[in-house]
């Protein structure tokens, strides 16, 4: 999103050039309705990404990708760390290796498959649609008086 959570309330400046950078100091989650907390992680151009309370993966998809040719994968780890990080490196090692199965290495895993999201958002092909207000209105009504 555009809107920089950090500096909406924890700064008194106006935009990224006097926020004091919130973000480098604190660590922000919002609560859901259910209790789950959902981290709030800048990038370098002050927008903010809401990450699920808990981790996801795409391994469902993965088959038909490599049937398509895909040989490149990416993990992003948010909060892992040590241990807990390299075992689940070495599980999604296992599986591209053919040593373990896609239900073995989920269950590893410990991810969260339908949280708020569903498989469709790897699947369809989807089109930008603008949430901005439309104001043809007022041109209409410019030209009618």
């Amino acid at each position: 999103m555009e809107h920089c959570v950090f500096a909406a309330f924890l700064s008194q400046g106006s935009s990224y050039k006097d926020c004091g950078k919130p973000c480098e100091k604190h660590r922000v989650q919002l609560k859901d309705q259910f209790g789950n907390l959902h981290e709030i992680k800048p990038d370098p151009e002050c927008r903010n990404t809401m990450f699920n309370s808990k981790a996801q993966t795409a391994l469902n998809f993965i088959q038909p990708w490599l049937d398509q040719g895909l040989r490149s994968f990416r993990y992003e780890a948010l909060n892992e760390i040590g241990e807990e990080l390299i075992s689940k490196l070495k599980h999604y090692e296992n599986f591209f290796q053919g040593k373990q199965g896609l239900q073995e290495t989920l269950t590893h895993l410990k991810t969260q498959e339908k949280y708020g999201l569903t498989e469709g958002h790897f699947s369809h092909e989807h089109k930008f649609q603008s949430r901005k207000k439309s104001f043809s209105f007022l041109k209409e009504d410019k030209n009618s008086l």
